[in-house]
């Protein structure tokens, strides 16, 4: 699995950190898996992504064939997405969408774009809990263990 220490977050990467939340909200990921999306219109300490840790793995699968088919990302280093190309894909998964500041994120590792699906297969904290045959299957045609 190839992770780097990430100087800088890029739109159209992965990226896995350790984030330090304001909230105690139930629905904040402290360790979450992001594609990131843009820079915030907010601030420039932000940035926006989407948290795919928020989505249950069958849209997580879906998410990621739909990236694939679109842009070939398991092959391609970078490949820039729209919320709404994202949604698009996977209708709904907008409510993932998360923006993230930067001084609250700490060990922030880029996943390269061919490790993907191993990686949220391995990493995730919600895969973990539900190794299907389906996703399997899904590793196995995209050459996840070739």
């Amino acid at each position: 699995m190839a992770l780097r220490y990430a100087e800088a977050v890029v739109d159209g990467c992965f990226y896995s950190f350790v984030y330090e939340a304001k909230s105690t909200a139930q629905d904040v990921d402290l360790a979450p898996f992001i594609f990131c999306i843009r820079p915030s219109t907010i601030s420039i300490n932000n940035f926006v992504g989407l948290n795919l840790h928020q989505l249950p793995l069958k849209l997580r699968m879906q998410l990621i064939y739909g990236m694939q088919k679109k842009k070939n990302i398991l092959k391609v280093g970078r490949a820039t997405f729209t919320e709404e190309e994202l949604n698009k894909i996977v209708p709904g998964c907008k409510a993932a969408v998360r923006e993230y500041n930067r001084k609250r994120v700490f060990n922030c590792m880029q996943v390269d774009s061919s490790d993907v699906p191993y990686y949220i297969h391995t990493n995730g904290r919600i895969v973990e809990e539900n190794k299907s045959p389906k996703f399997m299957e899904f590793l196995l045609k995209n050459g996840a263990y070739k």
